[in-house]
């Protein structure tokens, strides 16, 4: 996915750098699995550098190492002197820039500072954003729903499709203030039964709000009268 550039040792002919590749997304953790690999290399040709000692990576600020033995030789072709593969947690909005750095010590003798390279990771999509076509609408008229669906592997559903949305569009006709007042359907649902089969019944299609009713109520030594509004789901 990305790699640094050409960082430079206590021998002016070997070099390293740093390579950081993102292997998948884990959307649901919020992670990154990345494999991390410091190579180092001889700039000319018919000469080697091998000896005993350790490569070091710092990686999103947690110090590794990797044992270099004198069977791993430094030559013009390149060797992979440290490799990890780890799972990289994301910031909340999803994004996330990893910072690695190395530095190898050897008996040859070779050494070098610690050196570092970032490299941004690809976002993972956090959330979709819903948006509707009006504020405000009307009971009764429509309104549209959009949503930029964040990523490809995302399903929405309107909550109107979901079970447990129209239990609680029961429960909150059935437990509020206006509960045992009746809509214009004079039914109201008292029984676990009924509000049971009233959840069942609910569909979003070919679906129109009925209109208020209002009903002038009598108020005593009053000559006015008080209106109230009652509803359906």
């Amino acid at each position: 996915m990305g790699t640094s550039s050409t960082f430079s040792t206590s021998n002016t002919h070997v070099k390293y750098n740093i390579t950081v590749n993102q292997n998948l997304q884990n959307v649901s953790n919020n992670c990154s699995n990345v494999s991390v690999y410091v190579k180092f290399w001889r700039d000319n040709s018919g000469y080697t550098t091998y000896g005993s000692g350790t490569c070091y990576c710092k990686i999103n600020g947690t110090t590794y190492s990797a044992t270099v033995s004198p069977s791993q030789k430094i030559t013009d072709s390149g060797i992979n002197l440290f490799s990890k593969t780890l799972d990289i947690y994301h910031n909340n909005d999803g994004t996330k820039t990893l910072t690695c750095s190395a530095w190898i010590s050897m008996d040859t003798p070779l050494s070098s500072n610690e050196q570092s390279y970032s490299q941004t990771l690809s976002t993972i999509p956090r959330a979709s954003k819903p948006t509707l076509s009006s504020s405000s609408v009307t009971m009764g008229n429509s309104v549209t729903v959009s949503t930029n669906r964040a990523s490809s592997s995302f399903t929405h559903y309107l909550l109107a499709h979901s079970f447990y949305a129209k239990a609680i569009s029961v429960k909150k006709v059935t437990t509020n203030k206006s509960k045992k007042t009746a809509g214009i359907d004079k039914v109201i649902w008292k029984s676990a039964k009924a509000k049971m089969q009233a959840t069942l019944s609910l569909t979003d299609k070919n679906y129109k709000a009925q209109p208020l009713r209002r009903v002038y109520i009598n108020k005593k030594n009053k000559n006015k009268k008080t209106a109230r509004n009652t509803y359906n789901v």
